[in-house]
């Protein structure tokens, strides 16, 4: 059954929406920040090949459910909210670190009636067409709550046309660290969208893009992901919705980052479980309990017994410290892990660009 419920709230937007297009309403129901511990992965395993390998990341579990999800939803209009959160049933996150790619994330979801076949802008920011077009973002920032226009907000978006396969790309106030961030399609990041209708995207961002320091065990960094689905033919449409983790999805907001993500890097080796590839009937779209198919729990090497390194061909070596010893990573005893908990709240908040607004939604069971 339906239920009706205001809300109010106040945003503080960094331009007007006349100057800058942006999703105009967003809620979630648990504004509390989330944390990720990024475990190290074995480089020669971490492929742009639109497919979450066995060993390439370790899967982060967030809360899916919409009465208590972290994740901020938004949409540009209340007809929208059904399909986002229909899509927020299909979320799935997947993080690790290298010293050769940087920091590697893939998000893997089921949008509704995805389209991505509008014209990109031109201009800095992307135009309208580009925004309603845009199917990933990625935000970091050097610290939390930084004041407005730091100098150390790397924002970039890419989407992939549903039409022609071709890339389209944007940045919003690109000075990271670097300040020459210029990612490669195929390189960089790809984006795969499959006949089962999931979108997946595969990405590597260098550290020293947002990071001062070489990044080691217990590296601190802030970022956001967001995923959009556009389902609108032309830019005048306004059929669109995004899920973010972190804060938001385009760029309304982007400074506001008490609800970034905060990255935590361990030197922990994430380890494959030697059953293949994640990507093959992970999630049929349903929600529930999805640990335990396909092998997505991935496993860690226990570091108090075991020490893993790398010989000059890349070839990881694992020895045991009481021993010396090599050994067959094969042998060893591991404990699954499953990326942090989520401390959920249940609360429920709005924001609209417009001020108050009614919001009709399913009632869940």
């Amino acid at each position: 059954m339906k239920k009706a419920f205001a809300v109010l709230l106040s945003a503080v937007f960094l331009f007007t929406l006349a100057a800058v297009p942006s999703l105009a309403n967003s809620y979630r129901a648990d504004d509390t920040p989330v944390t990720v511990t990024v475990r190290k992965a074995d480089p020669s395993l971490v492929v742009k090949d639109g497919v979450i390998g066995d060993g390439e990341y370790e899967r982060f579990d967030v809360d899916l459910d919409p009465n208590t999800s972290p994740l901020n939803r938004n949409f540009w209009s209340s007809d929208d909210i059904d399909d986002v959160e229909t899509m927020l049933s299909t979320m799935e996150y997947y993080f690790s670190w290298d010293d050769v790619h940087g920091f590697n994330f893939a998000v893997r979801n089921k949008p509704v009636a995805l389209k991505q076949i509008i014209p990109e802008g031109t201009g800095d920011p992307p135009e309208d067409g580009f925004n309603k077009n845009v199917a990933y973002t990625f935000i970091a920032d050097l610290q939390p709550n930084l004041r407005i226009l730091a100098d150390t907000l790397l924002y970039y978006a890419v989407c992939k046309r549903t039409d022609t396969g071709a890339y389209q790309e944007g940045h919003y106030n690109q000075l990271g660290l670097k300040r020459n961030y210029n990612p490669t399609e195929g390189v960089d990041y790809v984006i795969s969208y499959g006949d089962d209708g999931y979108s997946t995207i595969e990405w590597s961002v260098p550290f020293d893009n947002f990071v001062e320091d070489t990044p080691a065990d217990g590296t601190v960094f802030y970022f956001s992901i967001g995923a959009q689905a556009g389902n609108s033919e032309t830019a005048a449409g306004e059929r669109c919705y995004a899920i973010a983790l972190g804060d938001w999805s385009w760029l309304v907001g982007a400074k506001s980052s008490k609800n970034h993500v905060t990255g935590t890097l361990s030197s922990e080796m994430i380890v494959p479980t030697g059953n293949g590839g994640q990507n093959g009937g992970q999630n049929d779209g349903q929600g529930g309990d999805r640990d335990n198919q396909g092998g997505q729990q991935q496993v860690v090497i226990d570091t108090d017994k075991y020490e893993v390194k790398t010989d000059e061909s890349g070839k990881e070596i694992i020895i045991d410290k009481t021993t010396g010893e090599e050994v067959d990573r094969s042998t060893l005893p591991v404990a699954a892990r499953t990326g942090d908990p989520m401390v959920v709240m249940a609360a429920v908040a709005a924001v609209s660009a417009a001020g108050a607004f009614m919001i009709r939604r399913k009632k869940r069971s």
